[in-house]
């Protein structure tokens, strides 16, 4: 009897894992990340709930999308700059939004305390790179991670739903 109710609650626990899972063909979002410089200046009150007003931030990451569904989601990441360096990190938001961890020795983000999902690196000026990551439900930050760029403004928040 013991077995049998191993058995079925196995069966179940796969059928139920089953369903949470991509459906075969489901296609994955897709978000253009388009990162921009709009200033030469790099001032740097504008990291992630500064409260600063983000219409003046020097820097930013624009989203086709803000909201996407849980699964795989296809990052499309630009850098629109003419001669600087960007890169695009993904990681978890703070639930109570609270700052992200910051080291400012070296006036970057923690990415490891942050819980970095995953990123992409060296996007030269003028060109583009792919990030395919799997999200669960929740709130993400998506940001450059080069000194200053952060707390330049070049951050932007993505939601994905259940």
């Amino acid at each position: 009897m013991r077995t049998a109710y191993k058995l079925a609650t196995v069966l179940l626990a796969a059928g139920l894992i089953g369903c949470m899972q991509p459906q075969p063909g489901a296609k994955a979002a897709h978000v253009n990340a388009k990162l921009v410089d709009r200033t030469e200046e790099m001032s740097n009150d504008f990291a992630y709930a500064s409260g600063a007003d983000m219409s003046k931030a020097p820097m930013t990451i624009e989203l086709s999308a803000s909201t996407v569904p849980a699964g795989e989601v296809v990052f499309d990441v630009s850098n629109a700059e003419a001669d600087m360096e960007h890169e695009m990190v993904v990681s978890p938001l703070p639930a109570n939004g609270a700052p992200l961890p910051f080291n400012s020795a070296k006036e970057t983000v923690d990415q490891r305390a942050a819980g970095k999902v995953s990123e992409v690196e060296h996007i030269k000026p003028g060109t583009s790179k792919q990030l395919d990551v799997r999200l669960k439900p929740g709130k993400y930050i998506v940001y450059c991670n080069l000194p200053y760029h952060f707390t330049s403004g070049m951050w932007s928040v993505l939601t994905v739903t259940g």
